[in-house]
């Protein structure tokens, strides 16, 4: 059994890497439940341009969103960077 089955990935013994922590799973887990969160403030960003409120209230608004959105992509992008640094000699 190689790597690529899935739910193996994790087993020292298929991989030659110790197994994952189930503090770092949850990490993981917690990871990608959080992959689509950049989507949600930029539609919030977009809801707030197109609101009727106040113009320094949609600026603030605007600029809180896209400052989260930014963030949040910023922290996916160093997540998958370490885990696929992680698991860089499991290929097969």
């Amino acid at each position: 059994m190689g790597c690529s089955k899935i739910g193996s990935w994790h087993r020292k013994e298929e991989c030659g890497l110790p197994p994952l922590s189930r503090r770092l799973r949850t990490k993981v887990m917690s990871l990608v439940m959080r992959l689509g969160k950049p989507l949600e403030h930029l539609q919030a960003a977009l809801r707030a341009s197109a609101g009727s409120g106040p113009l320094g209230e949609q600026i603030t608004t605007i600029g809180r969103q896209l400052a989260y959105a930014g963030y949040l992509t910023y922290d996916s992008i160093i997540w998958v960077s370490y885990l696929s640094r992680s698991f860089i000699g499991c290929s097969n």
